[in-house]
């Protein structure tokens, strides 16, 4: 039996504790954050006695090394600015390491300093990727659900071809409820990573380098499966068009990702809010007004503490598709196929109950794929160093989510033309 670190007890951590404790594949769990009382709070919700609440300090190497001690994996889910930090310690421990967020910078500027994005965009060797080589260890950046399941999804469509031209990825909300201005902004994640993914321009991989497009480019209503149906989506910063030409071994000449639209987001950028250089002087003190916005939001870590059957039962107010598109050619043919799925694993509340029923989550759809990659790096199923999500083996990860009793259901769309 295994000994797992998980790191972050928040929106995603602590479903992904949960998780944990259902499944029969650690003997131990060590679930690990800066917060005493927060840990507190998610382990008395479990009460599974696998787990062993630890306060670390995640900017100190040697504190971190000291937790992870003994562990075959650490699942790293708290803010990517402490990346290299958990990579270190990992290291210094011995220990396989899963991340789902690239990118350790808040500049809008990416190549402002030297950070794993900046890396990828530029072709550079990824930070510790020798390292974690030497030792025989997996380092798996990006292994959530968006970075994850879609670069996942889109390396098992090009795996299909024998030739690869462009790679096309989706992630898309549509609310099922009116929109209602009085609605406070409530981000899905940490609000202040939320706000700069919008505000960093986008980039597009084209014939070997990178282009950088406006904000809120590249309308397209795109379709997703029933019920997700049709959103509208543009593109977006985010590390599927930076990992897949940077990791896949067949050559394409496109790859770019494409976000919904949040109206309110939109209208915080149009005012200035979101710059971080931003100062405004108020009755003699300096204000950055994107810091006021930040910690205004609603925080997303309360919503495990209050999931039961009654309250997940209600009708959703929303339902998301992602997936990947992909153009090349099989036998000599023009083949474009496409394949999508529910990243949150539900789309009905009775589906989300039975989340709930077999995990003690729902909220589960980034800590999940997660734990899969942890447990194929420990079974030796993951090549070693530093690897995106599309270096892992798609069957193997979706047999392992259906073992674990969540099979990934894909809705495929293949067309086929000659190449003349």
């Amino acid at each position: 039996m295994k000994k797992i670190v998980l790191l972050g007890a928040g929106a995603q951590g602590a479903p992904g504790a949960s998780v944990l404790a259902r499944l029969e594949i650690a003997e131990e769990i060590v679930l690990a954050d800066g917060n005493e009382e927060l840990l507190d709070r998610v382990c008395a919700k479990i009460a599974s006695p696998r787990i062993t609440p630890r306060v670390v300090n995640a900017a100190d190497v040697e504190n971190l090394t000291e937790v992870f001690r003994g562990a075959d994996a650490v699942i790293n889910l708290i803010n990517p600015m402490f990346n290299q930090c958990v990579m270190r310690a990992c290291l210094a421990a011995h220990a396989h390491y899963v991340d789902t967020s690239i990118g350790e910078t808040m500049d809008l500027d990416l190549t402002a300093s030297d950070n794993t994005i900046s890396r990828l965009l530029l072709g550079k060797e990824l930070p510790f990727s020798r390292e974690f080589k030497e030792a025989g260890l997996s380092c798996v950046i990006g292994c959530g659900s968006s970075p994850g399941l879609t670069n996942i999804v889109g390396r098992y469509l090009c795996d299909k071809l024998d030739t690869v031209d462009s790679v096309k990825f989706s992630f898309g909300r549509r609310s099922l409820v009116p929109e209602n201005p009085d609605t406070p902004w409530a981000p899905t994640w940490a609000p202040a990573r939320a706000l700069w993914g919008y505000s960093v321009k986008p980039y597009v991989y084209k014939d070997g380098a990178f282009e950088e497009m406006p904000r809120y480019s590249g309308y397209e209503e795109v379709s997703f499966h029933d019920p997700v149906g049709s959103i509208p989506l543009t593109y977006h910063h985010h590390p599927e068009q930076f990992s897949f030409p940077y990791f896949y071994d067949k050559p394409l000449s496109y790859c770019d990702f494409k976000f919904h639209i949040d109206p309110k987001v939109r209208t915080f950028i149009a005012a200035g809010l979101a710059e971080p250089a931003t100062r405004v002087n108020i009755g003699g003190q300096d204000v950055c007004p994107r810091d006021v916005l930040v910690r205004l939001a609603k925080q997303p870590v309360g919503g495990f503490f209050i999931e039961n059957e009654e309250t997940l039962s209600k009708p959703l107010t929303a339902l998301c598709g992602a997936g990947a598109e992909v153009v090349g050619t099989k036998d000599r043919r023009k083949v474009w196929c496409k394949a999508t799925f529910s990243p949150t694993f539900y789309n009905t509340a009775e589906e989300r109950v039975g989340l709930l029923k077999r995990f003690g989550a729902s909220n589960i759809y980034v800590s999940f794929p997660a734990i899969v990659g942890a447990i194929l790096c420990t079974e030796g199923n993951a090549e070693t160093g530093v690897i995106g999500a599309e270096c892992l083996d798609p069957y193997l990860f979706f047999q392992k989510m259906a073992e674990l009793g969540l099979p990934l259901p894909l809705h495929e769309t293949v067309y086929t033309m000659p190449v003349f």
